[in-house]
């Protein structure tokens, strides 16, 4: 049963990894997002 729980419980491949970190703390891709965000809310 526990390994039953652990299935449902897991994340899809696509998910499985926290990256929003890499995504803020590198130069290129912060300033692409931000650039992203300021054209979309202007």
């Amino acid at each position: 049963m526990f390994k039953e729980l652990k299935v449902i419980n897991s994340r899809p491949a696509p998910f499985q990894f926290y990256t929003a970190d890499e995504l803020w703390t590198n130069d290129h891709t912060s300033k692409q997002l931000v650039t992203v965000l300021q054209q979309r809310f202007t």
